[in-house]
């Protein structure tokens, strides 16, 4: 793992999921508000960095950044559905006990 750091192939999936991951971010809460007002802007400017530091370690964790797409299966797919659902949990079980 830690040979990959001076890959620059590993660089760029690294900024290419980082752009993709704010590129959502933002267009979620586009489609959310329909518009985006300054105050919305304050949210997800705050929430970003921390989002993206937390969805990469999952990643990363999860093995997504292990070895090259060529072939990919089952396993890989599952890895792909785990690294999206286990994100936004802790987050959404935060603001549910935030709130209650």
């Amino acid at each position: 793992m830690y040979n990959q750091f001076k890959k620059l192939n590993f660089w760029l999936i690294i900024g290419t999921d980082c752009l993709l991951l704010s590129c959502a971010h933002i267009l979620a809460y586009w489609i959310r508000f329909a518009q985006l007002s300054a105050s919305e802007w304050h949210n997800i400017l705050l929430v970003l960095p921390l989002l993206l530091l937390f969805k990469i370690i999952v990643f990363s964790m999860l093995g997504l950044y292990r070895g090259m797409w060529r072939y990919t299966g089952i396993n890989d797919l599952l890895k792909v559905i785990k690294a999206v659902v286990i994100p936004p949990l802790p987050p959404s079980l935060f603001w549910r006990w935030s709130t209650a």
